[in-house]
């Protein structure tokens, strides 16, 4: 007390030098001056700027000295002093703060400070002041809160939502400027205390009254206050079991994207791009915030969906954010393309913190129960508890309220139990009437017959008059049901949009005037219950979270039975079976996402961001055993309209990839694989697509070739010009050249252009087992039986036949199976029998022809194992009958890379002989080509690499089978005129023949002169450019040669075919070919000579033979010369030759002895 008195008198002394030095006058203040005391500067006022200033210092120096009554003085004095110098401003907030730290504030005190500093702040335009006074009011509320009682604040919170009752009740344009302040006040405290009591009781339902004002500041408010209460009740802050989430909820975020959804949908386009980014934008952000985990939307939807006995919110909620999404679209500005990406964050978003494990509810019996309630409410509840009826009627939702008048308004005696059973659910003591009736009717709809209507007042008035005996005005309860019903009028009247002139107060006085047994009710009950009614209508509400009214008094009753209700659900759930997993509200943002996935897709520009979040769907589908949700996905996919087809193929083939491996119906893939055929086809930029369509491109022209007869490549690039030029009506069905893209630099690898959209498709069959591969296949081949016009869908029967080889050659382990399925399409001829136009029955007929001769090549090494291979190979090769040079070229290369694909494996004469067979044909048909130098080289690298594959064989059998295959060969390339006019293609074939020849000596040990005569054939048809190779052949040929059982014609035969190229070899001049040759041919002779079968004529031409090359020899002064004609004499000279030549005639011996007179030599000893 000492220090206030000191502080009093300091003020007083520095306020008179004040006034003396500045000449002012002292007026009032000299009596205070006098007193000295503290009551009596509490009462001064002064218009001095600066004494202002002194006082309110003054005052904040002593704030915490003195009680309450003189803090209440205090904060009368500083609100008294009106002046808005900054200075002085400052000190005043600086007082307030001082003030809310006061140990004995109270409410009052505390709400004068709160105007005060409300006042301060809007002032002035000052935007430090603003600051200052916003932070001095959150300092002080912060100090106030952790200070002051449970009581005090929550008395103080009631004062400011009563405020915002008042403002919300005398609604004008000024009410969301008016509500700010003390609603941002309050929700400050509540942040700070979070008191459960008002939160619960106080502040829930004074949101649910905002929710009524459609404005951007007042759902902010909504929003923020949702978050706030819902991250309390995570935190069990607000008890255990708290229904208020779904009632919030459903208030703020459904009714929100309701309003949006309204407000959009009736907007011009213009005032959508002007209005949506300060509203939705903002109420979309909340949203992504409100759903932002996981954790969130588990207990959103534990508390909003879990109750199978209500309405699902939540469900509705996400419903309701796809039709947003779909409004958002009309908006076409840079903010309704922000809007709309924020939408779809939003939803995927929801679903990615969502989805969870498998999971499901089991309400079978409930939704039975309730179907059967709809349509024959009675004969329902035969048989059922009368108890569960009436819990059934009081807390389920999910049937039409219309429909509880049946049961509770019927006169049968079942009916009449239940009813009374049912309001005496209710309890009505120390209620008014009018409360208790706007009880019984708060989920219950008074609608129906009147005698149905009277049956459930009266019930409810004998209730109520039992409960209420002591405190009622009425005498009898029959009195109690006049007046009720007259209530029940009175609401009708004065709510009912069609009557014109509502009920006065004074029409009910008059109505009630000696309704209670001749006698009037009190006025001023009349007057209460008139206008109870008058301000608050008499509603059912069957559903807090989607009501548009609801009252304290309705919330005060539902919070006072909430603990029974729980009970009474935890009843229900067991007699009506629920068996519920509370992780279920994955399955259903993953049913929302089905439904509305193409929206997602649609919005989606980056297919890696499209592709992530597919493989998020699909993976949760697989893991949770939902299949058939993905099988939803993939059909909603399909049905996407035509500007969003891009990403929607995509899409579709990125889900059929990834469900494939595991899906059990396969109809949907099937569909899609049909149903983008053209599309793909047309634009070609997937690989199975163009891939087909170039086959489709190289078998119609060589079509149009074989029709001309055009065989020389000069012949082909006419040709081909000239189609592409054709314009006819014939060709433009069907010309699939002249619809081929243009290519671009670097087409971008997005949407229906990913070059794998099929392939990886296709990969993924080698994850089906054997049956549903079976099936798969069958289902894709059984598209090609439900053509009805080749004409018209000609290009999809290439295609699944494509895709069809394309499955087998994914699952060549496999291929012992799945063979006989696809070739047996390829295969049946009759199936174009009814084409009409034979320009496409012959072009299918190629196609066929062609994939099949891929295939017979292809397994070419399994062909033994294969179902029907023989067939199929001999279809194959009629196939190449008159083909284009281009086809016949194209599986020439076929073989040459198969052999270069398998040149590790072991292949068997059987194959070995098929392919050769294969050659044959092929170099049959290029007879009738002309060939040039790329040609030659194609078919000798090709020859090439048979001969390697040959030489790893040792069996003799085998091997000389093989042998003279290759001979075939190479007398069919040489048969070719144009193709030998290259230079390298003798000396190919020269080669090659040398090493037949080896290997047949290095391997065959029984001599074989058929194929020996075969090979010196070949050889000797070389040109004269590889002589030195002919002779060599010559040479291994007689040395291999099987001479005993040669018979003198036989011989002569191979003599004549040895000694036809000696005129070449005498002409080359060069002895030791010439030597070599000779030497060849004595052997040859002296091999096969024998008593028996000694020759005249053969003799001479010996004789003839070497005469020739002794005289050439001798010609070209040769120093081997001698050496010739020495081994000559030598092999005649032979014991075993001279008793054979003895033997002859003497004219065998002259004309012997004139031959070696001539040349110098002794033939005959």
């Amino acid at each position: 007390m000492d220090n206030v008195q000191f502080e009093v008198q300091s003020i007083l002394l520095r306020i008179r030098d004040y006034k003396k030095s500045n000449q002012l006058a002292v007026g009032s203040f000299g009596q205070i001056f006098t007193s000295g005391t503290l009551n009596g500067l509490l009462m001064y006022e002064d218009s001095d700027e600066q004494v202002s200033i002194a006082l309110i210092n003054f005052y904040s120096k002593i704030t915490y000295l003195e009680g309450k009554q003189v803090l209440e003085k205090m904060v009368d004095a500083v609100q008294k002093i009106t002046s808005v110098n900054q200075l002085l401003l400052e000190k005043k907030l600086k007082f307030i703060r001082n003030a809310f730290e006061h140990p004995e504030l109270d409410v009052p005190i505390m709400n004068s400070l709160i105007k005060m500093n409300r006042q301060i702040e809007s002032s002035v335009p000052n935007l430090l002041i603003r600051e200052l006074a916003r932070d001095s009011l959150s300092q002080g509320l912060k100090r106030m809160s952790q200070t002051c009682n449970e009581e005090l604040l929550i008395a103080a919170l009631l004062d400011l939502r009563n405020e915002v009752l008042q403002q919300i009740a005398n609604r004008n344009n000024e009410t969301v400027k008016l509500i700010e302040y003390p609603y941002s006040i309050m929700i400050f405290i509540l942040q700070l205390r979070k008191p459960q009591q008002f939160i619960i009781q106080y502040y829930i339902p004074m949101l649910l009254q905002l929710v009524k004002f459609d404005h951007p500041v007042i759902w902010n408010y909504l929003n923020q206050a949702l978050l706030f209460v819902l991250n309390l009740n995570m935190q069990e802050k607000l008890g255990d079991d708290l229904f208020e989430t779904r009632t919030l909820f459903g208030q703020i975020v459904l009714k929100g994207i309701s309003n949006h959804l309204t407000r959009l949908s009736n907007m011009s386009i213009t005032d959508m791009a002007q209005q949506c980014e300060i509203d939705t934008h903002f109420f979309v952000k909340f949203l992504i915030e409100l759903f932002s985990s996981k954790d969130k939307i588990k207990f959103i939807f534990k508390k909003c969906d879990m109750n199978p006995f209500q309405k699902p919110v939540f469900q509705e909620v996400v419903q309701k954010i796809f039709e947003l999404s779909r409004v958002s679209k009309r908006l076409q500005c840079d903010d309704g393309r922000m809007l709309q990406k924020q939408i779809y964050e939003l939803q995927v978003q929801l679903f990615k913190s969502s989805l969870t494990k498998k999971s499901q509810q089991e309400t079978t019996k409930l939704i039975k129960f309730v179907t059967d309630f709809t349509n024959e409410p009675r004969n329902t509840i035969k048989g059922i508890p009368h108890e569960q009826v009436v819990n059934f009627l009081k807390y389920c939702n999910l049937y039409n309220e219309k429909l509880m008048i049946e049961i509770l308004g019927c006169h049968k005696e079942e009916c009449v139990t239940i009813m009374e059973k049912y309001v005496n659910t209710f309890d009505y003591s120390q209620l008014s009437l009018v409360e208790g009736l706007r009880f019984l009717t708060s989920n219950f709809l008074l609608f129906g017959e009147s005698q149905m209507i009277e049956r459930v007042l009266n019930s409810f008035t004998i209730r109520y008059f039992e409960q209420n005996k002591d405190s009622t005005y009425f005498k009898h309860p029959d009195y109690l049901f006049t007046y009720t019903y007259a209530i029940l009028l009175l609401n009708t009247d004065l709510f009912n949009k069609t009557v014109t002139k509502h009920m006065s107060l004074d029409d009910f006085k008059k109505t009630c005037k000696t309704i209670n047994n001749g006698e009037s009710l009190p006025n001023d009950v009349l007057v209460a219950d008139y206008n109870n009614i008058q301000q608050d209508e008499i509603k059912c509400i069957r559903d807090f979270a989607t009501t548009d009214d609801l009252s304290q008094f309705v919330w005060d009753k539902y919070l006072d039975t909430k603990s029974e209700a729980k009970q009474i659900y935890q009843s229900m759930n067991e007699y009506f079976e629920i068996q519920t997993d509370e992780e279920h509200y994955g399955d259903l943002i993953l049913t929302a996402m089905v439904h509305n996935i193409e929206e997602l897709i649609a919005q989606t520009q980056d297919v890696q961001e499209l592709t992530s979040f597919l493989q998020q769907v699909i993976d949760i589908c697989i893991s949770n055993d939902k299949l058939d949700n993905a099988q939803q996905i993939l059909i909603s996919v399909m049905k996407m309209s035509n500007d969003q087809y891009d990403m929607s193929i995509y899409a579709g083939f990125y889900i059929a990839e990834q469900l494939l491996p595991y899906t059990q119906q396969f109809q949907p893939i099937i569909s899609l694989i049909n149903n983008t055929i053209m599309q793909r086809h047309q634009l070609a930029t997937d690989n199975i697509s163009k891939d087909c369509r170039n086959v489709l491109s190289r078998i119609k022209l060589n079509n149009k070739f074989t029709k001309k007869k055009m065989g020389s490549n000069e012949g082909v690039i006419q040709l081909f010009t000239q189609f592409l030029r054709q314009t006819t009506d014939e060709e433009s069905e069907d010309d699939l050249l002249n619809q081929l893209p243009k290519q671009e630099e670097q087409q971008p690898l997005i949407g229906i252009k990913s070059p794998f959209l099929l392939s990886n498709l296709i990969n993924q069959t080698k994850f089906l087992d054997k049956e549903r591969l079976n099936e798969f296949l069958g289902l894709l081949l059984d598209s090609i039986q439900n053509i009805t016009d080749f004409k018209k869908e000609y290009i999809k029967f290439a295609q699944i036949i494509f895709i069809s080889v394309e499955i087998l050659r994914v699952n060549t382990d496999r291929l012992l199976q799945f063979w006989p399925t696809v070739v047996n399409i390829l295969t049946q001829k009759q199936k174009f029998e009814s084409i009409k136009k034979n320009s496409i029955k012959q072009l299918l007929s190629s196609y066929c022809g062609y994939t099949l001769l891929k295939l017979v090549i292809e397994f070419l090494h399994q062909g033994e194992s294969l179902e029907n291979y023989y067939d199929c190979f001999k279809q194959g090769l009629e196939y190449l009958g008159d083909q284009s040079l281009e086809i016949l070229q194209e599986f020439l290369i076929e073989i040459q890379k198969f052999l270069k694909q398998n040149s590790e494996l072991d292949f068997s004469i059987i194959f070995l002989n098929n392919i050769v067979q294969l050659l044959l044909t092929i170099f049959t048909e290029l007879e009738k080509k002309t060939l040039d130098q790329t040609d030659a080289q194609i078919i000798m690298n090709l020859i090439q690499d048979i001969f390697e594959q040959i030489q790893r064989y040792q069996s003799e059998k085998e091997l000389v089978q093989i042998l003279r295959k290759h001979l075939e060969i190479l007398n069919t390339l040489l048969k070719q005129r144009q193709l030998r006019s290259v230079s390298s293609v003798d000396g190919f074939i020269a080669k090659h023949t040398l090493q037949i020849m080896t290997t047949y000596e290095k391997y065959i040990h029984e001599q074989d002169n058929a194929f020996l005569n075969d090979l010196l054939s070949l050889a000797l048809n070389l040109s004269n450019e590889h002589l030195q190779k002919i002779i060599q052949i010559m040479m291994q040929v007689i040395l291999n040669y099987k001479y005993i059982d040669l018979k003198e014609k036989e011989f002569s035969i191979l003599f004549n075919q040895v000694t036809s190229r000696q005129q070449q070899i005498l002409q080359t001049n060069n002895d030791q070919m010439l030597v070599n040759y000779s030497q060849n041919l004595q052997k040859m002779y002296f091999n096969w000579i024998q008593k028996d079968r000694f020759s005249l004529q053969l003799w001479l031409d010996i004789l003839k033979k070497f005469g020739e090359i002794l005289a050439n020899l001798k010609q070209n002064k040769s120093p081997l010369q001698e050496n010739v004609s020495l081994s000559f004499q030598c092999v005649c000279q032979n014991q075993y030759f001279q008793d054979i030549l003895k033997a002859q005639s003497n004219d065998v011996q002259e004309k012997t002895k004139q031959f070696g007179k001539q040349h110098n030599l002794e033939l005959l000893t």
